[in-house]
């Protein structure tokens, strides 16, 4: 029998268009890799969930918290190290650490994940059996936790979007890394110029489908800025965000 990892590798290396206009690797594309390394990790472990004619349940990100120290660049190779916690009633947790060739920090990732049932879209008890018992790793990556995010009422509109289709993913809903660059093209590009994200927290709160209108209201501010997109149908809040900001040590001037 093959032995199980409970925390689980992969190497990257930043290709030129995953990098930002500041020769950095853009925070989707850091989302993106740590999306593909937990599904790697949750294969091997047999939670991944896959039947030959879909899925019998999916994994759903509810709520995901990033520190980052530094960007890999273009053409940097970096490691992404996962491992699961285990589960609190129907929250499952997830840490990332994310290092340089050198193996040094370059930034840390805590997440929440919903196990969900296809059909009736609701979620279900994580599955305990021995794997999973034997398969956690209790360490927490940092202190801080992927919480709940308090948004003003006040905010005021910034733009309206509506999904499309190169928004939507397999499961035919708008992908959660749509949702950050949705955030982080509200900004504009002198303050991403001088400044780069140090932290951002998101909470999904409902799907978004296709043709569906969000209305995104925002603070914006270089300390901590607060996000909020609300379906324009029916005025549901679909996610909230909080982002903090660092000023960059060298700017790019191309």
């Amino acid at each position: 029998m093959t032995s199980l990892n409970p925390i689980w590798s992969d190497r990257y290396r930043i290709n030129w268009y995953e990098a930002d206009a500041y020769n950095c690797a853009s925070l989707v594309t850091i989302c993106n890799f740590l999306q593909v390394s937990a599904f790697r990790h949750a294969h091997h472990l047999g939670f991944d969930y896959t039947r030959k004619d879909g899925f019998d349940r999916l994994w759903v990100l509810i709520r995901i918290l990033i520190h980052m120290d530094k960007y890999p660049s273009w053409n940097e190779e970096i490691e992404v190290k996962t491992w699961h916690r285990g589960a609190e009633g129907l929250v499952a947790m997830r840490d990332f650490e994310i290092l340089d060739a050198q193996g040094k920090r370059l930034g840390a990732v805590s997440s929440h994940w919903f196990l969900l049932d296809p059909e009736t879209r609701r979620p279900v008890v994580p599955e305990i059996n021995d794997t999973a018992i034997s398969s956690v790793w209790p360490m927490a990556v940092m202190d801080e936790q992927p919480g709940r995010i308090f948004i003003p009422h006040d905010l005021p509109l910034i733009r309206t979007i509506t999904a499309g289709y190169t928004d939507l993913d397999m499961y035919m809903h708008v992908n959660n890394a749509r949702y950050i660059d949705w955030v982080l093209n509200l900004f504009p590009e002198d303050m991403h110029r001088n400044f780069s994200i140090s932290s951002f927290l998101i909470e999904f709160l409902s799907e978004v489908k296709y043709a569906e209108e969000i209305r995104l209201f925002a603070s914006i501010s270089t300390e901590e800025s607060l996000v909020k997109g609300i379906r324009a149908d029916d005025g549901k809040t679909i996610f909230k965000a909080k982002v903090g900001w660092k000023k960059r040590w060298v700017v790019n001037k191309k």
